[in-house]
């Protein structure tokens, strides 16, 4: 029986460990004189290879003018849930937003948020009943003009949290509630230990 107890808790604090070190890719393409805005992710593959970089958060980041955007990131869903994105931009040409590689919401007109997600130029979209696996997202963008600061905002719709988007953020509501399965292993730890 306390091995059994002891398997249930190693499994749980497993659980509770592999919320995969999720890395969020920037990546920036000159626009040139054939740039086509109707279709952004069709545009930025045509484009030659640019800078790539790996932030730590979406807060107050900056690309610069003629460019084509694409900011990704994979992630490993634990349960059945909803998120929201909310991304601030600075993107006259509009927004495409893809899950597993499957266009989700697009916007084609100037967006600029003014630096207040109140704006109605943030690029709001939700993401319903993401699956359990494998997850990849793609958000593409382009700017012409004036280089504003751009933040993305993710808001997990089972706790309610709203945060910068970021490695932790996107672990944190990728897996089911951490600090409950934690609890749950004390438990049964204790009652391992009471046996």
């Amino acid at each position: 029986m306390i091995q059994l107890f002891k398997s249930a808790i190693l499994a749980s604090l497993m659980v509770c460990a592999t919320a995969s070190a999720t890395v969020i890719t920037l990546e920036t393409r000159d626009m040139d004189s054939n740039f086509n805005s109707s279709d952004l992710q069709g545009a930025f593959n045509l484009l030659p290879a640019g800078s790539v970089s790996e932030l730590a958060s979406t807060s107050n980041f900056n690309t610069g003018q003629d460019t084509v955007n694409l900011l990704s990131f994979n992630f490993d869903m634990s349960y059945v849930g909803e998120w929201t994105l909310d991304a601030g931009l600075d993107a006259g040409f509009g927004a495409e937003l893809f899950l597993d590689g499957v266009l989700v919401a697009e916007r084609t007109d100037n967006l600029w948020w003014s630096n207040s997600w109140n704006n109605s130029d943030v690029f709001s979209v939700t993401l319903n009943n993401i699956s359990i696996g494998e997850h990849t997202v793609e958000l593409y963008w382009a700017e012409d003009c004036c280089s504003g600061n751009s933040s993305i905002r993710l808001t997990d719709a089972r706790t309610g949290n709203v945060s910068a988007l970021s490695s932790e953020a996107i672990a944190a509501a990728s897996i089911p509630e951490p600090a409950g399965i934690l609890l749950m292993s004390l438990g049964l730890l204790a009652l391992a230990r009471r046996r």
